[in-house]
């Protein structure tokens, strides 16, 4: 599509986030038919010797189906969005690169002596604004059962840890950051501003991540907002991306450990643990607002 033509701007914008779905929907078919190929033989054989008829054995089948895709679903859950963060990452990596002209962005840089302290406020606000929302959000939904998760979002974490750490903690995070920040945000902020590419790439960012319900939607919102702020203020996608891969490793952790159970086994440190985490998360918020991130 000619760059003048009237539409071109409005396919750029679209173009990564169909892509990224295609894509991951291109994993799950792929996953879920490897899984089927090797399952059906065995199968076809348990219904042939129980002599349905055809239309009972159709209706045998289609249940069969299902519950393969379920169990894939439950199994394999994580599994299928490393594989499409991969297949996305070919595309994301090129089309960043493309619209940074082959070259390190020259937004805003960090200096060389100032990266650790800057990176360091990253990882404290990352740290601190993930446990106190997460914690919110959990109460939220025991006042609120109508706003409880589905078990879908336990599927990512019912995997082995080293594929949590490697898919959760590395892959998925400089994928979603380079398709949602680096591609969808700066895009959209060329035709928008800043308030409106943040708008529109958080909310996609959270409907991508709110298969679980109504918390990870909200959970994935918050934090997308927070993602597209670290990226305009240090002025480069290595800060999101750092971002992510704190929270992520922190789900998995938690997850891991059962770390908010002493947490939420007295009213009292889930009352203070909220304050004060709100008080050092809003904290830092202030020191990396006021930081002077300076060109190099």
């Amino acid at each position: 599509m000619l760059k003048d033509a009237p539409g071109y701007s409005i396919w750029r914008t679209l173009l990564p986030l169909l892509l990224f779905f295609v894509f991951h929907w291109v994993a799950q078919f792929v996953v879920t038919t490897a899984v089927l190929v090797m399952w059906l033989p065995e199968i076809m054989s348990q219904m042939e010797e129980a002599q349905t008829t055809v239309a009972l054995f159709q209706e045998e089948l289609m249940r069969y189906l299902l519950q393969i895709g379920l169990y894939v679903q439950q199994r394999y859950g994580l599994l299928m969005r490393v594989l499409g963060a991969v297949f996305t990452f070919f595309y994301a990596f090129f089309a960043f690169r493309k619209d940074r002209k082959i070259k390190r962005e020259s937004d805003v840089k960090v200096k060389n002596g100032g990266k650790a302290k800057y990176y360091a406020l990253i990882v404290g606000f990352a740290l601190v604004s993930s446990l106190v929302l997460n914690v919110i959000l959990i109460l939220l939904g025991q006042a609120f059962p109508a706003f409880a998760e589905s078990q879908n979002a336990s599927y990512l974490l019912s995997t082995p840890l080293w594929l949590q750490l490697l898919g959760l903690g590395l892959v998925i995070p400089i994928v979603e950051e380079l398709v949602f920040r680096g591609l969808l945000f700066k895009r959209y902020q060329e035709r928008y501003g800043f308030l409106g590419a943040c708008g529109w790439s958080t909310l996609f960012f959270a409907f991508a991540h709110g298969n679980g319900g109504n918390l990870s939607f909200m959970y994935a919102f918050v934090m997308g907002l927070f993602l597209a702020y670290v990226y305009v203020k240090f002025g480069t996608i290595k800060a999101p991306v750092l971002f992510h891969i704190v929270i992520n490793l922190l789900a998995v952790i938690m997850t891991y450990t059962q770390g908010l159970r002493w947490l939420f086994a007295d009213g009292i440190r889930i009352s203070v643990g909220v304050v004060l985490g709100t008080f050092l998360a809003a904290s830092l918020f202030v020191l990396m607002q006021h930081s002077k991130i300076e060109k190099e």
